[in-house]
């Protein structure tokens, strides 16, 4: 397994979608992360492309699931994983990416990888939004265009829902795009408890490596396009 730079550490219900193109299924690697004296267990449920259920597991706070699932290996997987108010990192040995919507959020307690979407063609603005709910904690969250430049930015103790509105460029359609985040800059905030979501005409999956992007992010949305319109 070769895991990214950081691995995402996250908290509360998340969204996994694992991409399996080898005959043998893919194995999946979560670690507990205890917060205060919370006691909530790591809940796990993998699904195949067709809904089916693949796996369910409960993690105990200061356990690991590294287990490869079952067979046959299917193309396409959604994991959903649960921490509740502990956290849990997440990895596998094949490409994956985490949805990222508005009723979907990323929630993080630290820093994380730079995560990478893609842009669709048709897409002309999408916007990204951040909150962190508890006094003294919040963050800086950064959209970067196709080129690397900076196109908007979240930043401070965010105690409210904030939303900005990120304009697509012609140039920039049909692109990976990234996303990062670090501690707040314009506030003494701590970077703890913090959730982003990306909304609009673009699917949030966003990848812990550009080249899973590059490979997958358009092949995934014209999937979720065509089953939309089916």
């Amino acid at each position: 397994m070769q895991p990214a730079v950081l691995l995402l550490l996250f908290r509360h219900l998340h969204f996994f979608v694992v991409v399996s193109d080898l005959p043998q299924p893919p194995r999946l690697h979560l670690e507990t992360k205890q917060y205060y004296t919370y006691a909530d267990p790591l809940r796990v449920t993998v699904y195949g492309q067709e809904g089916e259920q693949v796996l369910s597991a409960v993690v105990p706070i200061g356990g690991t699931l590294d287990r490869q699932l079952p067979a046959p290996a299917r193309p396409l997987y959604l994991v959903q994983a649960d921490p509740g108010m502990n956290g849990a990192t997440f990895d596998c040995d094949r490409p994956w990416g985490v949805m990222g919507r508005a009723n979907n959020r990323i929630g993080v307690n630290g820093p994380g990888p730079e995560l990478y979407f893609y842009v669709p063609p048709d897409c002309t603005e999408f916007i990204l939004g951040a909150q962190s709910v508890s006094p003294n904690e919040g963050g800086r969250i950064v959209i970067c265009g196709p080129d690397g430049a900076q196109a908007v930015v979240l930043d401070g103790e965010l105690d409210r829902e904030e939303e900005a509105k990120v304009p697509v460029p012609v140039a920039a359609r049909d692109a990976i795009w990234s996303l990062k985040w670090g501690k707040a800059e314009t506030s003494p905030a701590g970077l703890d408890d913090l959730n982003f979501w990306l909304d609009g005409g673009l699917p949030p999956l966003l990848f812990p490596r550009r080249e899973w992007a590059e490979q997958y992010g358009k092949t995934l949305w014209e999937r979720d396009r065509a089953a939309q319109a089916g």
